[in-house]
């Protein structure tokens, strides 16, 4: 069964993603009435989309199991252009929609 993908990331073990948890949780609340929702927490930096838990994400969307990843910002994905323009296709390619909570 296909779940949203909810994905937080910090820069450094110290920080933590409390902050973006809290306005994700309310996107739920609003947006993800009957959907299944997994929580993706990395910290690590954004300078390479090579990170442990974004591996695991880009395995789920690969297998099929992802319909939507919602961030925060879009600047948690990544921070090179070059990144974040391969992952936009990628996504279109296999149809999983992007969502910002800052959008709304």
């Amino acid at each position: 069964m296909q779940h949203i993908a909810i994905y937080c990331r910090v820069s450094t073990k110290k920080q933590d993603t409390r902050s973006q948890e809290a306005d994700l949780k309310r996107w739920i609340e609003a947006y993800a009435v009957d959907t299944p929702v997994k929580f993706y927490r990395d910290k690590y930096t954004g300078k390479t989309m090579d990170r442990p838990v974004w591996n695991r994400l880009e395995s789920a969307m690969s297998s099929g199991n992802v319909s939507k990843v919602v961030v925060w910002r879009l600047d948690r994905l990544g921070r090179t252009v070059a990144g974040l323009a391969a992952l936009f296709e990628t996504l279109q390619e296999r149809k999983i929609g992007l969502e910002s909570e800052a959008s709304h």
